[in-house]
């Protein structure tokens, strides 16, 4: 396969910024527990290394598993609050900004954006990040609100889908300019390894995987649901379960329930979910809503056919026919359908697989989205320098 060749982040513009000395970016993020955005900032993080900028992260919650990663790739201690009171919170983040003198701040979410001051008693311009669509925002009016609120603020607003942009001007939210950057995905997902546990337990059958929270939006019990009707019909199928979550109990008493308890397999969290992919044949994707699913872009990675539902920031990355089959996301014997005719074609299964890596390769590099991020932060501190007379 060709290899994709990528530029180098030294070719990244590399001027001062003229408003203040420091090329210093603060990123404020919610939580560094494992999560997909929480992943994401890791990668990235790495990525951007040798670009002209100097990371510092503050996270609004203590601990996390992730926070040793981004301290290793951000070169510096992670800053939290001393404590969760709201108000303790806001003052402690406005006198450690002011401290850091950033010359951007970059929420990793929205919800952090609560915590920094209004734009005209900042000396540096906000960038928000919209992780999620709308759709998946929390239930409840005040949530909504405040979201709603929070989407306005940022000087900049980057996401990983169009379809979430899209569903925030549907909303009539106004926000500043925009970008798309995908997720990368980090090389160890291209590299994976099928050791001999996992060929042992797979058997003979051809082996669906699932990666992520067992969550109901997640809809794993279709999954489990759809494994059961196919395997009535002598295909011969497995399905890896890989995540933890509240409905694990529940999703294993319905694998019992509907007689294919030994054939679906709870991995839980895992470290080596680059070679659990390479040792499936076929990634299954039933979330109602997400973002841009890092899970569907790792398997891609692994070089897996992908059967996913058709929304959110999905159709963006899996052309349908192309590197897997989408079905409508409220359509349950369409998943069923689009799984038995993946299933039922292994040179079907291969040709989607090739052509799920190939795009992976192009298009899900972290160098890829390091570079369009740093771009868009000078775009953005031309704009505020610009607009303050400052050049």
């Amino acid at each position: 396969m060709k290899a994709v060749i990528l530029p180098e982040m030294s070719d990244i513009r590399r001027t001062e910024n003229p408003l203040t000395a420091s090329s210093r970016v603060v990123i404020v993020a919610g939580q560094l527990d494992i999560g997909g955005a929480e992943r994401e900032l890791i990668t990235f993080l790495e990525a951007a290394q040798s670009c002209r900028f100097e990371f510092r992260v503050i996270c609004l919650a203590p601990g996390g598993e992730f926070r040793a990663d981004v301290e290793q790739f951000s070169g510096s201690a992670v800053l939290t609050p001393p404590t969760a009171s709201k108000l303790g919170r806001l003052r402690w983040m406005w006198r450690t900004l002011r401290s850091l003198n950033p010359a951007l701040v970059h929420c990793w979410n929205l919800f952090p954006i609560f915590y920094i001051p209004p734009s005209h008693w900042r000396s540096y311009p906000l960038i928000g990040f919209l992780q999620c669509i709308p759709s998946q925002w929390p239930a409840g009016m005040i949530a909504k609100k405040i979201l709603r609120r929070l989407a306005r603020v940022p000087e900049g607003l980057v996401s990983n889908s169009s379809a979430a942009l899209d569903e925030l001007a549907l909303l009539g939210i106004p926000t500043g300019p925009s970008v798309v950057v995908r997720n990368g995905v980090r090389s160890s997902f291209f590299n994976g390894k099928a050791g001999e546990e996992f060929n042992r337990i797979s058997g003979q059958d051809t082996v669906l995987i699932g990666l992520g929270r067992l969550i109901s939006r997640k809809r794993a019990d279709w999954m489990i649901r759809a494994l059961a009707i196919l395997r009535k019909e002598r295909l011969p199928l497995s399905l890896w379960l890989v995540g933890d979550g509240p409905e694990r109990v529940s999703l294993a008493h319905l694998a019992e329930e509907l007689g294919v308890e030994s054939k679906v397999v709870f991995w839980g969290n895992r470290n080596d979910v680059p070679d659990l992919l390479s040792a499936a044949d076929i990634m299954v994707h039933c979330a109602w809503a997400e973002g841009l699913p890092n899970a569907v872009q790792e398997a891609m990675a692994a070089g897996l056919p992908i059967v996913a539902s058709r929304t959110s920031g999905i159709p963006e990355i899996v052309e349908d026919s192309v590197e897997g089959i989408l079905f409508d996301p409220d359509d349950f014997n369409g998943f069923v359908g689009s799984l038995r005719k993946l299933v039922s074609d292994a040179d079907l299964q291969v040709r989607m697989g090739s052509a799920a890596r190939e795009k992976a390769q192009r298009d899900f590099s972290p160098e890829t989205m390091a570079i369009m991020m740093i771009e868009f932060y000078e775009t953005i501190l031309d704009s505020w320098s610009g607009k303050r007379g400052i050049r």
